[in-house]
């Protein structure tokens, strides 16, 4: 479940989110956010050569769900 906290962040932006957006959200920097795309584990929008988005809700979703992936693995 997501908290009340990033859903209040989440419920403010209307649109899709950049990396450095992506990162304050989660706490992850940005070359990590980049290998999760390049795994295929976050969702992404690639609106040009070098602009890359995401959906606020579909990247927590799957946020959540790659960090409780990864702490089985641990």
């Amino acid at each position: 479940m997501i908290s009340n906290r990033i859903r209040e962040r989440i419920d403010s932006m209307n649109k899709l989110i950049s990396i450095k957006q992506a990162g304050e959200i989660s706490g992850l920097s940005r070359w990590q956010i980049y290998r999760w795309i390049d795994t295929g584990d976050l969702p992404h929008y690639k609106i040009n050569k070098r602009t890359i988005r995401f959906d606020p809700v579909d990247f927590v979703e799957a946020l959540m769900k790659t960090k409780q992936t990864r702490n089985r693995k641990s």
